[in-house]
């Protein structure tokens, strides 16, 4: 399994149960903090199905710098549809982070 994608200047780091204290902690201190640890627990942290993973969150860098969440969720399996998702720290917005980093994690296989 990937930890990380790297493309251009964005980087995305696989979010697992190992470092989901770490990046709740990554978190901490933006003035959308609040809302985007919401968004962690509910869409991006790990979720199984049938003992298949479903939820592939991760966090996002833009060079050294928190960006925000992308997600590629997995629907089904067997009929392997799935969808992708991002959230954007609000100062990060604008730089295109949301939109590069779903396309680079919807075409890793």
């Amino acid at each position: 399994m990937f930890k990380a994608l790297h493309a251009d200047s964005i980087t995305l780091y696989l979010i697992n149960e190992e470092n989901l204290a770490e990046v709740r902690a990554r978190f901490q201190g933006f003035p959308d903090s609040d809302s985007m640890l919401k968004e962690l627990e509910q869409s991006y942290a790990p979720r199984f199905k049938e003992g298949d993973r479903t939820k592939y969150g991760c966090y996002s860098m833009l060079e050294n710098e928190l960006a925000g969440l992308s997600l590629l969720g997995v629907s089904s399996w067997k009929d392997r549809r799935g969808y992708t998702g991002a959230d954007t720290l609000w100062h990060m917005r604008g730089r295109g982070v949301a939109p590069r980093s779903k396309s680079d994690v919807s075409r890793k296989t």
